[in-house]
């Protein structure tokens, strides 16, 4: 029997804990009877070492749960050592590298605001349209948009399979019907209770060829440093791992997501830009202020369906959504963090162009970047 160590949250809709250690895990560490989480089977002298250690976390989290990750630590340091001592404490530091990641990412992707200003300088000018509906009303159109379409076309995802990565697929099929849809709901349903709106005047102002390529070059000087940094032997991926250089089979995956995200970038930002009263006022405050609003539009929805289903989670340890609707779920705190961090980029693009184009090909590039880096290949690899 060899050292080894498993460890899950108890929270994890991709396992039954208790069929875990009742049926599958009793074989596997060599027992008759139910494995007791966090307690260690055999010795670290004898070379048979094991443990299940189990927290209150979900899939997305186990890398990151404090109890998980000191746990293991501990284990693999006493593994290592053979039983020549036992470590009963171990100082953490993934923690700072976390926010250290967080951050680096934040500032990789603000290279491209100054940058920006300077290129569309000259055409800052005062917004004379100010939208015709609410903010509230944009927040509850988009949500219900997004909300209503997540649960039949994520699995359906699976089933396409295309762009042929995991996970990947599923996301791309979901946001490119949201955007789809949106679109839709502009031009046959929205004109029958607001302003008509002009698709193809919006268009021709959006995606100018200075703004494409303005967008496309902002987005080469990012991928342009990461590339630069790997020829200086700088593993960049560490400090920004959502950012990575890509193979020549991940840069057919990367062209593949452009056309899903393009739809809904560009469907986004014309509910959140255009469709959306701006906020009146002047100076630095009003335009956080907007900023912000345009942020809470966007992640409300997504917010509140976490809320219903992680509070009641680790506070009673009960799901409210289990199987397939309780496994999308535990995407959503990571796409929170990236939706942000677009809202950020659209807004700002948008701000400083007057246009939402630049947005949305930026966005629409940046996140084909990051889906074509982590997803992993599926089937037709």
């Amino acid at each position: 029997m060899k050292k080894f160590v498993v460890a899950i949250g108890r929270q994890d809709v991709l396992f039954d804990v208790s069929k875990l250690t009742k049926e599958e895990l009793p074989s596997v560490f060599g027992v008759s009877q139910e494995v007791v989480p966090n307690v260690l089977y055999g010795d670290f002298a004898s070379g048979n070492a094991r443990i299940l250690v189990t927290s209150t976390t979900t899939h997305l989290l186990e890398p990151l749960d404090p109890v998980i990750v000191s746990k293991t630590v501990r284990w693999m340091i006493n593994a290592l050592k053979e039983g020549k001592s036992k470590t009963e404490h171990v100082n953490l530091v993934y923690p700072y590298r976390e926010v250290l990641v967080l951050v680096s990412v934040i500032l990789f992707v603000s290279l491209t605001f100054p940058i920006s200003l300077l290129v569309f300088q000259g055409d800052l000018k005062k917004r004379e349209e100010h939208g015709f509906i609410d903010g509230w009303r944009i927040a509850l159109i988009w949500g219900v948009l997004s909300l209503v379409l997540l649960v039949p076309l994520f699995p359906l995802g699976f089933t396409l399979n295309f762009p042929p990565v995991l996970f990947g697929s599923a996301i791309a099929w979901w946001l490119l019907t949201v955007g789809f849809v949106g679109l839709l709901l502009i031009m046959l349903v929205l004109p029958r209770f607001s302003v008509k709106l002009s698709m193809l005047r919006i268009v021709k102002e959006s995606f100018t060829l200075r703004g494409v390529f303005s967008a496309f070059g902002m987005f080469l000087l990012l991928y342009s440093t990461a590339w630069l940094m790997g020829l200086l032997g700088v593993r960049f991926w560490v400090f920004v791992s959502v950012f990575k250089l890509l193979s020549y089979s991940r840069i057919v995956i990367f062209l593949m997501f452009i056309p899903f995200f393009l739809v809904f970038f560009y469907s986004e930002g014309i509910y959140l830009h255009i469709l959306r009263k701006q906020r009146e006022g002047k100076g630095f405050l009003s335009e956080i202020l907007d900023l912000l609003e345009t942020i809470i539009i966007k992640i409300i929805p997504y917010v509140t369906v976490m809320a219903i289903q992680y509070i009641p989670m680790f506070l009673l340890e009960v799901k409210p959504f289990s199987s397939i609707t309780g496994f999308m779920i535990k995407f959503l705190p990571l796409m929170t963090f990236q939706f942000i961090m677009s809202t950020v980029c659209s807004w700002w693009f948008h701000r400083v162009s007057s246009s939402v184009g630049i947005g949305t090909v930026f966005n629409t590039l940046m996140f084909s970047w990051i889906s074509a880096s982590i997803f992993p290949f599926g089937a037709f690899r």
